[in-house]
């Protein structure tokens, strides 16, 4: 991913791709933007918070801190085990951002993650409720693929969007956007 960030941003004299420990790792001078991805899931709560304390004082007067997500419907889930992340819902997200600072907070649903867990979520279902089916089939994958494809407009819009509108927490992880900018 590095790599191919460095690459696209190339040409681009005011990006500087870094690869390093948020928390430590962070060069001296202001930024205009810092984007975290996917990072504050596999810190606690006292870790997340300390990161944003000490980020948002490197910010230059408009600048935003971009962090991408995943998240639940509600709550927080810890997953153990081999993968370790805490998964939080938008609302605990918020009340983390309120905690290390005074920060104006806009929320957006990154929906092609949306569609990458709907599918993932569709395929599990079909292999729970059709055991008897090969879990490795050439032949299976590339039929499942085309009628995911088929039914995109259902299966990855309007169902998700639909389900939400009642409450029904599916697919089970989400990921969003949060851009935090300085209450002046």
């Amino acid at each position: 991913m590095l790599k191919a960030a460095r690459e696209r941003v190339s040409r681009l004299p005011n990006v500087m791709i870094l690869e390093g420990d948020a928390r430590q790792d962070i060069p001296e001078g202001s930024f205009d933007m810092i984007f975290l991805g996917g990072l504050c899931m596999y810190l606690n709560d006292l870790d997340v918070m300390a990161l944003l304390h000490s980020l948002k004082s490197r910010l230059v007067e408009g600048g935003s801190i971009i962090l991408r997500e995943s998240t639940l419907h509600q709550g927080v889930f810890l997953s153990r085990g081999e993968y370790q992340a805490v998964y939080r819902s938008v609302d605990l997200y918020r009340q983390l951002f309120n905690g290390a600072g005074c920060f104006r907070v806009e929320v957006r649903r990154n929906y092609g993650y949306t569609n990458l867990v709907t599918a993932e979520e569709l395929v599990n279902l079909r292999r729970r409720w059709l055991p008897f089916l090969s879990r490795d089939s050439t032949t299976l994958g590339s039929l499942t693929w085309w009628a995911l494809r088929g039914t995109a407009p259902i299966s990855f819009w309007t169902l998700p969007r639909i389900l939400s509108q009642f409450s029904i927490p599916w697919p089970k992880l989400q990921n969003h956007f949060f851009r935090l900018r300085l209450v002046e």
